[in-house]
């Protein structure tokens, strides 16, 4: 992640999200840092590192949406900030909003709990 080439980073994110699609364990466990890193990307200019980053947060909504889903609403929200300061940029929060549409497509009727 810390390659200064772009391509290796972005395959860094990809491999990332595999392993949570797989469960695997160790990166279970550092779920909410992997939660910071994705959304960290997401402010990038370039397509293929924020696209890897917004199926990134995908696959984690996925795994524990009674997590993800605040987190993203309350960055997606600009109301629900009231320092103007700390309001994201549309340009994130529009991708903020595709990964939202994401999960909540494969939530389905479940949407409705979070």
């Amino acid at each position: 992640l810390k390659n200064p080439l772009l391509p290796i980073r972005v395959g860094a994110l990809i491999e990332i999200r595999k392993l949570i699609v797989a469960k695997d364990p160790f990166v279970m466990k550092k779920f909410s840092q992997l939660l910071n890193l994705f959304r960290t990307n997401l402010s990038d200019d370039d397509s293929y590192m924020y696209l890897a980053a917004i199926q990134g947060i995908s696959a984690l909504g996925d795994l524990r949406p009674s997590q993800v889903i605040p987190a993203l609403i309350a960055d997606y929200m600009p109301d629900s900030c009231s320092d103007l300061k700390l309001v994201l940029p549309i340009q994130v929060r529009l991708k903020l909003g595709e990964v939202l549409v994401q999960i909540s497509q494969r939530l389905g009727q479940f949407l409705h709990l979070y």
